[in-house]
C-alpha cells in the first residue's frame, strides 16, 4: 500500500466526507451526524483526515461530551470511516 498521510481536517474536505461516510457505512446514515458536530461551536476538538495520494480515504473525529453525574468534560472518539477500499489495510488503526 502507499503511504498514508494524516493530517487535519479543514472545512473543504465536506464534499468528500459527503461522500467517504456512505461507503464505509452503506446501512447506517452518519452525515447528519458528522455535519452537526463539525458545525457544533465548541465542541469539536480535533478532526483528522488520512490521505494516500491526493485520495481521501479516511476521517476520524474527536468531540466534547459530557459524563452524566460529573462536571468533567471528555473527549469522545468517533466517528471513524474509512473508505471500503481501505479497510482491514490500517488507515484506522
Amino acid at each position: 500500500m502507499k503511504d498514508i498521510a494524516i493530517r487535519i481536517g479543514q472545512r473543504g474536505n465536506l464534499a468528500t466526507l459527503e461522500t467517504l461516510y456512505p461507503a464505509a457505512f452503506p446501512d447506517e446514515d452518519l452525515l447528519p451526524l458528522v455535519r452537526a458536530l463539525l458545525a457544533e461551536p465548541g465542541s469539536l476538538v480535533l478532526s483528522l483526515v488520512a490521505s494516500v495520494g491526493q485520495t481521501l480515504v479516511g476521517h476520524i473525529l474527536l468531540t466534547l461530551c459530557g459524563v452524566q453525574g460529573c462536571d468533567a468534560k471528555v473527549a469522545l472518539l468517533g466517528p471513524l470511516a474509512v473508505a471500503p477500499d481501505y479497510q482491514q489495510a490500517g488507515v484506522g488503526a
